[in-house]
Order: structure tokens, then sequence, then C-alpha cells
């Protein structure tokens, strides 16, 4: 209410209103909800001992290295994101990323009887974590004037790291909601409930990413070419 009063707002929130900020925010904070909660669930889910059915018995460090493939994933997508973005531009890469969020966690979902499995979905994650994150940077840049750029991206980051904080907490909900007879453990049914929350949130990422506008065609002032005598 300060911040929509004041003559200098630290926040100018014209700008947050915007639809092509708007909806990158809100892809921002579904997708930090998504992330986020897979940093609890699958190390949790490795470390649970095998005679729960369903967990590999890790320990914390091998836990740990189960995760280095989607650190991998996530440098090493760097540089495809720029070439696909020039082809199909931001705004589809962002969605690209957001199906490739979704996915992975639908991948686990119905597949984590093996180590491999939770690799091949980190893999995705991974991956679609850069092209979101490139296209969310370049989207709002984009979308604001110069003088307003730092803000914006603040703002987005904030909103994702909101989102991380709210995908743990209810990924978190929904793992101690029910617990195994004779350990203090979630179920495998919990684990594979907190997989699909996971997923449905890469949806709602992709739902969000549609919102946000088309490019507007840039129209070449170049003076055309005489043709020939």
């Amino acid at each position: 209410m300060v911040e929509g009063r004041v003559a200098q707002p630290l926040i100018d929130l014209q700008v947050l209103r915007r639809r092509s900020v708007a909806a990158t925010n809100l892809t921002g904070f579904m997708v930090g909800a998504a992330m986020f909660s897979s940093f609890l669930i699958m190390p949790q889910f490795a470390q649970a001992p095998e005679r729960t059915g369903y967990g590999f018995g890790f320990t914390v460090t091998q836990a740990g290295l189960l995760l280095m493939p989607t650190a991998l994933a996530q440098l090493l997508a760097g540089a495809p994101a720029a070439r696909i973005a020039a082809r199909i531009g931001f705004r589809s890469l962002l969605s690209l990323g957001a199906v490739m969020i979704s996915a992975s966690f639908l991948i686990n979902t119905f597949a984590h009887s093996h180590p491999w499995e939770l690799v091949l979905g980190g893999i995705l994650l991974g991956a679609g974590i850069t092209f979101a994150f490139a296209s969310m940077a370049n989207l709002i840049v984009d979308a604001v004037a110069q003088s307003e750029v730092g803000i914006a991206t603040g703002i987005n980051t904030v909103m994702r790291t909101v989102g991380g904080s709210f995908g743990a907490a209810a990924a978190t909900a929904i793992l101690t909601a029910t617990a195994l007879d004779d350990l203090p453990l979630p179920t495998e049914g919990a684990y594979t409930a907190a997989f699909a929350f996971s997923s449905v949130a890469g949806v709602f990422a992709l739902l969000a990413s549609r919102l946000v506008p088309r490019p507007a065609k840039r129209v070449s002032l170049e003076p055309a070419r005489a043709g020939s005598r």
C-alpha cells in the first residue's frame, strides 16, 4: 500500500502488474516449488532402508551423489538453451523447460524402484530448470525498461525462492501425512504422491508460461531494394 502511493517507490507495482512480468513471476513460483521439493524428496527416498520396501539404504554421501547428474545437466544445458531460444524464442523455451520439469517427476511417480530411474528424472529436471531460468531472465529484461531491470529480475528471484518454500513445505506435509507401521518413515504411497505433486507444479508452470505474451514482430525499417531495370 505504501509503495503504491509514494512518488518514487522502491518497487514500481505497475511494472509487476504487466502481463509479461506477472506471468513470468507466476511461472517462476511454480518452477521453484517443483525444484525445491525435489531436493527434499530424492535424498530422503534414497536414504530410506531397504526394509521399507522402496528405499535404497544410501548413505548421506551416496544420496548427495545421486543429485550430481541433476547439477551436471543444469551446467551442460546452458549452451543448447541459447541455441534453442534463437530458433523458437524464450517464451517457447520456458514452456519446454516446464514440460521437462513436469515429465521428470511424472517418470519418478511411476518409476522409482532403481537408482538409475531417479538419475534419469534428475537429468531431465536439471535441463528443464536451466531452460526455465534462462528464459525467465530474458523475458523479464525484454519486458521492462533498462532502469527497472534490477528490480524486476530481483522480484523474479524472490518469487522462485518463495515458490521453493511452498514446494518444500507441501512435500513435507505429504510425506508426513502417512507413516509405516513399524518405522517412523513415510510410506511409498506418500513418496508417489509427493512426486505427483511436483509434476502437477510443473504443469501449472507450463500453463503460466503460456500466459506470457508473444513477442511483437519486428518490422524492418530498411528501404526496399529497387527492382532491376
